[in-house]
């Protein structure tokens, strides 16, 4: 039997943060199964293509070469699960909800120097081609946990609204011998929920391994994890309809706009909107729409979209799966592996930063934690934060409106002024402590000066000889001083100083 043509891809990406060493993470995702990927060349040239793509520089990042496991102060890390082929499914709330089946083409993760990690599940559809079942791919497939709890006292269990909103009913992950449904029955549990209010799906913990934990943890072989993107995965979605390829690049001459531009569907795609819009107003949504959507080959009927929870392409059949599909797995994951990195790793040091117990800890320890923090900060900049990683003109573009929207140029701007104000708090506290230092010294210089003065008298030479050659005189010069310097001791004591 042939295979069915493919309709649309869809990767769900997890970016999350890791609270150990990156050689002791490496060490728990092999003990878990994991297998680390040397990058490698193919007879198919896919490989090829994706290598020349970007910059020298940002390719020692984002390839791996078969030592590098070994090199403790590598930028980054690939790991693959050993299955890579499985099925992947989730139904829609209620008891006429649809089930949705797609096929698993590849998991992956990688980890970075800065505490960072990107799990990625490359998902294909060859049997859902109605523009309701794509829009609710991307929206309840991508769900971690509720983003609310119903506060009806009929819902006792609280997940009935969130389902019927924004949630699935399950979702469900075979790969190889792992077969982990998800009913986030946990949160019916409000005992549990603060100990671990974010708790990932049953599929996630598995995939990582016993070794990590989305819960804080006092045991020390725990990895504590931590997502970024709250309740939801980042997407990268390709849809090929050739019908809508069409509406969306139909020009109105009279208004000047393109059907994109008024398309609801094209909206809820951008957006994720699983069923309605999330915005109703008729002046604000082509405002995002304008500012969210990447047009240059409109007129070939290929749009791409993005926002700070997905990047989406629409276009042809034939074009998509001779070009576009390609490159959606190959050169934009990657150029949206390494922007997901940045915003994962700036939060994560802006959350270091604000964990610091100021008060807490000694100025030595203020200054040896600020120390490495700012230590892996400036190699954070140094080996991963590009301001461009391809000559490609459509690259930069892309890499450009993408580095914009997920607001990385402001992160970096808040982040440098967290670590400047924390400097300027640890020098003042450095100038005061060391003024205490030199107020203590001249108090202690002002006790002795009277004893300095009887001292530099009594052995004065212009002092009547016999006066310096009798004992009963220098003692009694000795005794003063003494008296003098305990009772300005004394002084001192009773002014509490």
């Amino acid at each position: 039997m042939p295979q069915k043509s493919l309709v649309s891809t869809h990767i769900f990406m997890l970016p999350f943060t890791f609270n150990d060493t990156i050689a002791k993470v490496n060490t728990a995702l092999r003990s878990a199964g994991w297998i680390y990927k040397p990058f490698m060349f193919n007879e198919h040239h896919e490989n090829y293509n994706e290598f020349v793509y970007f910059y020298d520089h940002v390719r020692e990042v984002l390839y791996n070469h078969q030592k590098q496991i070994q090199n403790k102060h590598a930028p980054s890390y690939y790991f693959e699960t050993p299955h890579q082929r499985g099925r992947f499914s989730f139904k829609m709330a209620g008891k006429e909800g649809k089930s949705y089946h797609l096929n698993i083409v590849g998991v992956s993760l990688r980890t970075f120097i800065t505490g960072v990690g990107i799990l990625a599940i490359e998902l294909e559809n060859r049997d859902y081609r109605d523009e309701r079942d794509i829009l609710a791919i991307n929206d309840f497939g991508r769900r971690l946990y509720p983003q609310f709890l119903s506060l009806k006292s009929k819902d006792k269990d609280g997940l009935h609204d969130v389902k019927g909103a924004l949630l699935p009913d399950w979702v469900e992950m075979q790969l190889g011998d792992m077969c982990e449904r998800e009913t986030f029955a946990y949160y019916t549990d409000y005992t549990k929920l603060e100990e671990d209010a974010t708790h990932l799906p049953s599929y996630i913990n598995t995939l990582l391994g016993e070794r990590f934990s989305s819960r804080a943890s006092q045991k020390q072989e725990k990895i504590y994890i931590e997502p970024i993107i709250d309740d939801r995965m980042f997407v990268i979605s390709l849809y090929m309809n050739d019908a809508y390829a069409q509406k969306m690049k139909h020009y109105d001459a009279s208004s000047r706009t393109y059907g994109y531009e008024k398309s609801d569907f094209w909206y809820k795609f951008l957006f994720l909107d699983g069923t309605n819009k999330t915005c109703q107003s008729k002046h604000l949504c082509p405002k995002l729409v304008k500012e969210a959507t990447y047009d240059r080959w409109v007129e070939w009927g290929t749009l791409f979209g993005i926002t700070r929870y997905s990047f989406v392409a629409l276009t042809g059949s034939k074009f998509g799966k001779e070009r576009l599909e390609p490159h959606m797995r190959t050169l934009y994951f990657q150029i949206f592996t390494l922007l997901l990195t940045y915003r994962a790793s700036l939060l994560h040091f802006s959350n270091r930063v604000a964990k610091l117990k100021i008060q807490d800890n000694t100025l030595k320890e203020l200054q040896q934690e600020v120390r490495s923090i700012y230590s892996d900060y400036i190699r954070f900049q140094n080996n991963l934060l590009f301001r461009e990683v391809t000559a490609q003109e459509q690259g930069i573009e892309l890499f450009n409106k993408a580095y914009g929207i997920l607001g990385i140029d402001k992160q970096v701007k808040d982040l440098d002024s967290e670590i400047a104000e924390l400097h300027n708090y640890i020098q003042i506290v450095q100038s005061e402590q060391e003024n205490q230092k030199l107020n203590k010294l001249n108090t202690i210089a002002g006790i002795f000066l009277p004893t300095s003065v009887i001292s530099g008298i009594a052995g004065m030479n212009s002092l009547p000889e016999s006066w310096n050659n009798n004992l009963d005189i220098t003692l009694t010069f000795a005794g003063v001083s003494v008296v003098v310097t305990i009772l300005l001791l004394l002084y001192i004591y009773k002014k509490g100083e």
